[in-house]
């Protein structure tokens, strides 16, 4: 029944797609589904493009899973059964309603939860809260607190956020595109990193470029390990090569 229920709002977000964000099943994977979202206009997420991973439950979209389940999504650290077990962001961001591991807390995830919910209204529900911040219901309060108290603070340092993130994001997409040819499994690749920050470069790099870059050979090692990132090393670096 989850199954269909999903493919079903998998067709009808294909048919009629977004323009703010795209999402679809991983690897096939009905029940793991990544979401790519465009920061809105006229805020300081403009420009940043930021991941999300979505989990559903087997029991999507009726009964609602028990809380001892783990979820990610919860608020002020109480967790919440809901019928989809976690929604987190894998790109880091600074926002009053999204912790530093990327977890979220949304109504419509909880109190007002339904089975007539849509994963589509999941999805735009986040698009708001990027471009209007629950202060009611903060996650990270000190967050919170620079919105209230320095506003043009909290727009600078999002800003700086956004902007550093995606020219980290635009060198390795590059690097893995030029190796690859295909920025699909460039894109692939950097959503499944856990370590983001490996990469220090200030802008995408032409191709006789990144074979130079520290940050890229840095980047390679990291990837070394991965077995598509092992292509990366021997492609950029060549084979049997160090990044010492």
């Amino acid at each position: 029944m989850a199954s269909k229920r999903i493919l079903k709002e998998l067709k009808d977000l294909q048919k009629d797609p977004p323009t703010s964000y795209s999402a679809g099943p991983v690897a096939e994977d009905m029940f793991h589904w990544q979401a790519t979202f465009m920061g809105p206009p006229d805020s300081p997420y403009a420009g940043g493009v930021f991941l999300v991973s979505l989990h559903f439950s087997v029991d999507y979209p009726f009964r609602r899973p028990k809380g001892s389940l783990g979820l990610d999504v919860y608020n002020h650290g109480h967790n919440y059964g809901v019928s989809i077990a976690s929604v987190k962001f894998r790109t880091k961001i600074f926002h009053p309603n999204i912790t530093s591991d990327g977890s979220i807390f949304l109504d419509i995830l909880h109190e007002a939860w339904g089975p007539e919910v849509t994963i589509s209204e999941v999805l735009s529900s986040i698009c708001y809260l990027l471009a209007y911040p629950n202060l009611d219901d903060p996650l990270e309060l000190d967050i919170a607190h620079m919105y209230k108290s320095d506003r043009s603070k909290y727009e600078a340092t999002a800003r700086s956020w956004t902007k550093k993130l995606q020219f980290e994001k635009k060198t390795f997409i590059f690097v893995c595109q030029y190796v690859f040819e295909d920025a699909n499994a460039a894109r692939l690749l950097w959503s499944s990193s856990t370590a983001p920050d490996v990469a220090r470069c200030r802008r995408p790099h032409h191709a006789a470029a990144a074979t130079r870059c520290p940050d890229v050979r840095k980047m390679a090692r990291y990837w070394s390990g991965h077995e598509t990132g092992s292509r990366v090393w021997a492609s950029v670096l060549g084979p049997g090569r160090r990044a010492d």
